[in-house]
């Protein structure tokens, strides 16, 4: 199958809100080939930001980002912005909010056949 990635706005109590017309099955983040999951989220002033790991070309796992704007824009590209691409991929990618603007990205990575923890920063 091919999984994508949509967001919705909530509120505290987890009702749906929205400041754009959203249609029902959410916020379009990434509709591309392939699969793509095991998304983190978080709150970047006051820009979602969204991670995730993405199979879209290969047989070897990437990983995205995507953030939007006051307006419901995406920040980045359609469909994401490359954060990781490697032979052996990178998995479990997390963020971490440093500022209104600055963000790290963190994830496994399995590099030379090992394991370790890497982490980049962004700005939005």
């Amino acid at each position: 199958g091919n999984l994508d990635i949509y967001g919705q706005y909530l509120d505290s109590k987890g009702a749906i809100i929205s400041k754009v017309p959203v249609p029902e099955e959410g916020i379009e983040i990434c509709l591309t080939q392939g699969t793509q999951y095991s998304p983190d989220i978080a709150v970047v002033g006051k820009s979602p930001v969204i991670v995730w790991e993405d199979y879209r070309d290969s047989n070897e796992y990437k990983l995205f980002l995507q953030a939007f704007n006051k307006d419901g824009d995406p920040v980045f590209e359609k469909n994401g912005l490359l954060v990781k691409e490697s032979i052996n991929g990178g998995r479990f990618p997390r963020i971490l909010p440093i500022n209104d603007q600055e963000f790290l990205i963190s994830w496994e990575d399995h590099k030379n056949g090992g394991k370790s923890i890497v982490a980049q920063k962004y700005k939005l």
